[in-house]
């Protein structure tokens, strides 16, 4: 009877995900770490939403295709209900928001994915893994943040304990005739059940 209850209750929990997400007006990308877990090559599989993986190709050829796969979602396409069901609370990854294009995404993600390691040596940052973002967007500063963000406007993640939707963006500067600046992190938690 308790594994009825747990399910029902993520059952919920993703449905009132799918409900916020599908409602956006800015077009919605999902990044999903097939290295995480073998079901979500199925999953993609079953995806009629176009994706790539955002590894370099002799990468991706060396990870035998598991890594980071930036996925667009239109909200009308059973994509991404599907996606939600499937991964919502495993930590596969993260959903945002972008009025830029497939490539121009793609790009800006692409820059992330390497970082430069105290001892000089080339490291992977998992940036898409909600684990690792929810710890690491907090320490940044105005100027991080800005490079971070670049052309997507907020970042959807499951919370700590997968009761909340954790919403990401920057607050930009609003005052008319001004340059924009580098914001500050703004958070916000939308309880799920």
């Amino acid at each position: 009877m308790r594994g009825d209850s747990c399910e029902d209750t993520g059952s919920a929990m993703s449905l009132e995900v799918h409900r916020f997400l599908s409602r956006l007006n800015t077009p919605l990308y999902a990044i999903i770490d097939t290295a995480r877990d073998r079901r979500t090559f199925s999953v993609l599989d079953e995806l009629d939403s176009p994706y790539e993986i955002l590894y370099p190709q002799r990468l991706a050829f060396d990870m035998d295709g598991r890594g980071p796969h930036l996925i667009w979602m239109p909200a009308v396409s059973p994509s991404l209900e599907q996606l939600i069901k499937a991964g919502w609370g495993n930590s596969w990854g993260i959903y945002f928001a972008s009025p830029s294009d497939f490539a121009t995404v793609r790009r800006h993600l692409r820059m992330l994915l390497f970082v430069k390691l105290y001892d000089g040596r080339q490291g992977l940052f998992r940036f898409y893994d909600p684990r690792v973002l929810r710890d690491y967007l907090p320490t940044c500063n105005e100027k991080e943040l800005d490079q971070f963000f670049g052309p997507v406007t907020t970042i959807y993640l499951e919370s700590e304990n997968d009761r909340e939707l954790l919403c990401l963006s920057v607050e930009k500067s609003t005052d008319k005739g001004e340059e924009p600046y580098p914001g500050r992190l703004l958070r916000y938690r939308l309880n799920l059940f």
